[in-house]
């Protein structure tokens, strides 16, 4: 951390961190230990992909929003899946059921 100079303008010694400033003594301290300072706000955090925390979900809950998916979706969802370190069964099995159904739909019309 950066030093400033501290001149303690008081009648009373003050404490700053694990020093004592006597009245009308300077003394270099830590920035942040300053009466004024003011932490800076964190950045905020990037958005959260949905489809991550749709993963983080138990399988049913993740198999009832299938439907409500873009294609795109479906595949980022798919490799999300493969990448996993435990990747589920019935994840896996749901995608590709509701690919195939969506396949079906399409030579239909």
């Amino acid at each position: 951390m950066p030093l400033i100079a501290f001149t303690n303008t008081k009648d009373h010694t003050v404490y700053m961190g694990n020093k004592s400033i006597a009245p009308g003594e300077t003394r270099e301290v830590e920035k942040t230990l300053l009466p004024s300072f003011k932490a800076q706000k964190p950045a905020p955090a990037e958005p959260e992909n949905p489809l991550v925390e749709l993963l983080m979900g138990n399988v049913k809950s993740v198999l009832d929003a299938l439907e409500t998916l873009s294609d795109e979706d479906l595949v980022v969802l798919q490799e999300l899946e493969d990448e996993a370190e435990n990747p589920r069964k019935g994840i896996l099995e749901g995608l590709l059921t509701e690919t195939l159904r969506r396949a079906d739909l399409g030579s239909t019309e």
